[in-house]
């Protein structure tokens, strides 16, 4: 295009001059070439700053994006990490907790020996609990300390059922022959009486078992209806005659 318009120029200017331009047409070619880079160049820098204006716009959001982001997962691991505290001494508070209970059960407190009442209970309660050989070392404490309380013949009964439930069956029948032989009148005599036939029973002792079961309706025909029952019952199961 610029080649063109140099020759209407030379045409306009004159042959000589015309021919001078002609001559110098091809050098001409470069600077036209580079004058249409310039051109080039001059539209295209516009461009290029805006692109790299939003390109630099677009990369500080994201920088500050990932600094909120980053700050966010900090402070997400702090909250973890005191949770994760406060869970651990809970933990350790749950097991402190459970190790003194266990230690508690493993160690009953001995209640004060002046008083057979509490004593009575602290062993009863063990029994209850099933902590049978605890209950066991009560209840002998309590028959050595308190010879003539009136709890004596239920500490006696009981001391046969920590025995019996245990398979200490020669034990048991020894407990349970105290109270009706030295506390007949005791409300547990008819219960000590089954008890000793069951204990007998078990020793395969069935002689002795069923002397014991078919004596609790003679001996106690008060006693109550489901202890006789239960005596009848066993009487039949051992062919008692």
């Amino acid at each position: 295009m610029k080649k063109y318009l140099i020759l209407l120029g030379c045409i306009m200017a004159g042959s000589v001059m015309a021919q001078e331009l002609m001559i110098q047409e091809l050098p001409l070619e470069a600077p036209a070439e580079e004058t249409d880079s310039a051109v080039e160049k001059a539209v295209e820098t516009p461009k290029t700053e805006g692109s790299l204006d939003a390109l630099y716009t677009q990369l500080e959001a994201q920088s500050v994006a990932l600094r909120e982001l980053t700050e966010r997962v900090e402070q997400y691991e702090h909250q973890q990490q005191e949770m994760k505290e406060k869970l651990d001494r809970v933990n350790e508070d749950i097991s402190f907790r459970l190790n003194e209970l266990e230690t508690k059960a493993a160690n009953p407190v001995m209640i004060d020996k002046s008083s057979d009442k509490e004593r009575y209970d602290f062993a009863y309660e063990l029994l209850k609990k099933e902590n049978y050989a605890e209950a066991e070392k009560q209840f002998l404490s309590f028959l050595t300390d308190f010879e003539k309380s009136d709890l004596r013949p239920n500490a006696i009964y009981w001391l046969g059922e920590t025995y019996y439930v245990q398979a200490k069956y020669e034990q048991a029948v020894g407990q349970f022959a105290d109270v009706f032989q030295k506390y007949p009148q005791s409300n547990k005599a008819p219960d000590a009486l089954l008890k000793m036939g069951l204990s007998m029973a078990s020793l395969k002792k069935n002689t002795e078992a069923c002397t014991a079961f078919k004596a609790l309706p003679n001996e106690y025909p008060k006693a109550e209806k489901a202890l006789k029952e239960r005596a009848e019952q066993e009487a039949k199961k051992y062919q008692c005659s």
